[in-house]
C-alpha cells in the first residue's frame, strides 16, 4: 500500500482552499470514497472549466444515481466543454436516466456536444435512439461530422426500420461528401461491418455499398461476412447486382458469389 493510499486528504479543506490541483491528485487516490468525493468536489467547480471537466471524466468510474444526477446537472452548465464531457460520460452508461440525457443533448446547439452525443447512443445500443438519431441526420443546420456519427451509431443499434434512411441518406450524400474518396470508404466499410448484424433485411442495402471502394478501401469483405450470416437469402440481391450500371458493383457482387460458391440456376451456396 503506497502512502498516498494512506493518507487520505481532507476533500472538505481542498475545496474550501479551492485547490485543484490537490483534488485532481486525490483523483489517483486509492480509496474509492476519496476518489468519489474529489469527482464530485472538482465537478462542481463552476469557476474552472477545466477542473469541471476532469470531475466529469472521474465521475464515469461510479455507476449510481447519485453520480449520473450530477452529470445531468453538468449537460446545463456554461462551458461547451463541460457539457460535451458529460455526455460523453452519460453515454457509456446503460441506464434509463442516461439515454433520455444523451437524447436530449442531441438537440444541443453545440456540434460537438451533439457528436459526443450521437456517437455515444449507438454504443449504448437503445432502441429508443433511433428516431432523434434520424431526426438529427435529416435536421437542418447540422455538420457533416455530426450526421455520420448518427449514421454509424443507427447503424450500430441495429434496427432494421433505419434502413431506408440509412441508405437515403449514403447514396444522396457520400459520394460527394469526402474529395479524395478515401474518407468515405474508411467510413463506409464501418457501415457495412454494422449493417451485417441485421440479417437478411440488410443485404439489399449492404449491396449497394459495394461500389463505394476498391481494393483495400471496398466493404466487400464486410458484405461477405454479411452474407455468409444470412445464408440463401443473400442470393437474390447479389445476382440482381450483376446487372448493376455500376462496374464495381457487378464485379464485387460476382467475386461474393464465386466466394460463396453459387452457380448459375441454383440458389444454393456453400456452407
Amino acid at each position: 500500500m503506497g502512502f498516498s493510499s494512506l493518507f487520505a486528504p481532507n476533500i472538505d479543506k481542498l475545496v474550501a482552499k479551492q485547490d485543484v490541483q490537490g483534488l485532481v491528485k486525490a483523483l489517483a487516490h486509492g480509496n474509492e470514497g476519496v476518489r468519489r468525493r474529489a469527482a464530485f468536489a472538482l465537478a462542481h467547480l463552476s469557476f474552472e472549466e477545466q477542473a469541471q471537466i476532469m470531475g466529469a471524466r472521474a465521475l464515469g468510474e461510479f455507476d449510481d444515481a447519485e453520480a449520473t444526477n450530477c452529470l445531468l446537472q453538468m449537460l446545463n452548465c456554461m462551458g461547451a466543454q463541460v457539457r460535451e464531457a458529460a455526455a460523453l460520460v452519460l453515454a457509456q452508461k446503460k441506464g434509463t436516466p442516461a439515454v433520455v440525457a444523451v437524447i436530449e443533448a442531441l438537440r444541443e446547439k453545440d456540434q460537438n456536444v451533439r457528436y459526443d452525443a450521437a456517437q455515444g447512443l449507438g454504443k449504448i445500443g437503445d432502441q429508443r435512439a433511433v428516431k432523434p438519431l434520424i431526426e438529427l441526420l435529416e435536421g437542418p443546420a447540422v455538420k457533416m461530422p455530426v450526421r455520420l456519427a448518427a449514421l454509424r451509431s443507427l447503424a450500430e443499434i441495429g434496427d432494421a426500420r433505419a434502413l431506408p434512411e440509412i441508405m437515403r441518406f449514403v447514396n444522396a450524400t457520400l459520394p460527394g461528401c469526402f474529395p479524395d474518396r478515401g474518407a468515405d470508404v474508411f467510413f463506409v466499410k464501418d457501415v457495412a461491418k454494422h449493417l451485417g448484424r441485421m440479417g437478411k433485411e440488410a443485404i439489399p442495402a449492404l449491396v449497394e455499398l459495394l461500389p463505394f471502394g476498391s481494393g483495400f478501401y471496398s466493404p466487400k469483405e464486410e458484405v461477405l461476412a454479411a452474407c455468409r450470416q444470412v445464408g440463401p437469402d443473400s442470393i437474390g440481391p447479389l445476382v440482381t447486382a450483376l446487372h448493376s450500371r455500376s462496374e464495381r458493383e457487378r464485379s464485387d457482387a460476382a467475386d461474393i458469389l464465386n466466394t460463396l460458391g453459387w452457380k448459375p440456376g441454383t440458389s444454393d451456396m456453400v456452407p
